[in-house]
């Protein structure tokens, strides 16, 4: 709460999506991904408003104006706000229609609850994707259902979801990685025990 304060937030979310964000800006960093034109798919919960910190880094940080595409709006007042935050730094947020081609395309728009998505979107997905790397956060969009968009890379925070260490959807979370928010000390072997 007393960085929330500081840093001008309300709510401790934000500043886990912050610093979520920062960790992300440091991996991509360290793979030479900054170069290249940037997209940000958002959804409705916190791996949207991942999504949405992210952009705040990209350009605050880097300089960096990366796309950002509404997959689904905000699903609560704390994503709302920085949603709005977002555009009011001069960044556009359009409608999956309105994408436009991208090199690197972040997928923040549905995480660890692996949430089925309607085969119809992920069509639409796929087609704008199609050339770019994908970088899912916490797991690939769709992994709990039978569609889902794969992923070039997958950063799991702080804990690896069992979907992607086992089962039949392995081969949609290319390479694994771990982030750390907080700069918490790695834990080896880190799966969450969820009853999916």
């Amino acid at each position: 709460q007393k960085q929330a304060f500081e840093r001008g937030l309300t709510s401790s979310s934000e500043v886990l999506c912050g610093e979520v964000a920062k960790d992300i800006l440091r991996w991509l960093k360290s793979k030479d991904m900054l170069g290249f034109s940037h997209t940000i798919l958002c959804g409705p919960g916190f791996n949207g408003g991942d999504g949405y910190a992210m952009a705040l880094a990209l350009w605050r940080m880097e300089g960096i104006k990366c796309q950002v595409v509404s997959v689904f709006p905000p699903g609560n007042n704390v994503l709302e706000r920085m949603r709005q935050e977002v555009q009011e730094v001069g960044i556009d947020i359009v409608s999956l229609d309105a994408m436009e081609p991208t090199e690197i395309v972040i997928d923040a728009i549905f995480g660890i609850n692996g949430r089925a998505i309607d085969r119809a979107l992920l069509a639409a997905l796929n087609s704008k994707v199609a050339n770019a790397q994908i970088i899912a956060i916490d797991c690939p969009t769709g992994i709990g259902g039978v569609d889902v968009l794969f992923a070039d890379y997958t950063l799991a925070v702080g804990a690896v979801h069992p979907w992607c260490v086992t089962g039949e959807k392995l081969g949609c979370i290319g390479e694994l990685d771990l982030v750390y928010p907080f700069n918490v000390a790695p834990v080896s072997n880190v799966i969450l025990n969820l009853d999916v």
